[in-house]
């Protein structure tokens, strides 16, 4: 199974390889950890990188650099960027999202069910 970071979990790597800002949270660090050494694959949404480029309303050349670098994420380590795309949307809307929970949470759930494959159901997959 995978894990999905959270925009505020995505922003503490952003931080990590742009700043070189620590990370205080042993097991994100753990995780992130793993992830660079491509043991454990970590998940994350456009969505989150969205969230905080408008909740840290920096100047535009750093939001080019921090879209630039979550976009080269792949290349460098086990993680998978999760577009919100028109399919993604529409199956959250009609399965998951009851407006019980945030949004976000329903956003990570379906993207590690995405992640998984279920020969037994149908899945985003199919």
């Amino acid at each position: 199974m995978s894990y999905c970071l959270d925009s505020t979990e995505l922003e503490k790597l952003l931080d990590l390889r742009l700043n070189q800002e620590g990370i205080e949270d042993a097991a994100l660090n753990s995780l992130i950890e793993n992830a660079n050494q491509w043991q454990e694959k970590v998940l994350c949404l456009s969505f989150s990188l969205a969230r905080i480029i408008e909740r840290r309303n920096d100047s535009a050349s750093l939001s080019r650099e921090m879209i630039a670098d979550f976009f080269s994420m792949p290349e460098e380590m086990f993680i998978d960027i999760q577009e919100c795309d028109e399919n993604f949307v529409n199956y959250m809307l009609e399965h998951e999202h009851s407006g019980d929970i945030d949004l976000e949470m329903s956003l990570q759930t379906v993207a590690r069910r995405l992640s998984e494959h279920c020969y037994e159901k149908r899945t985003l997959r199919d």
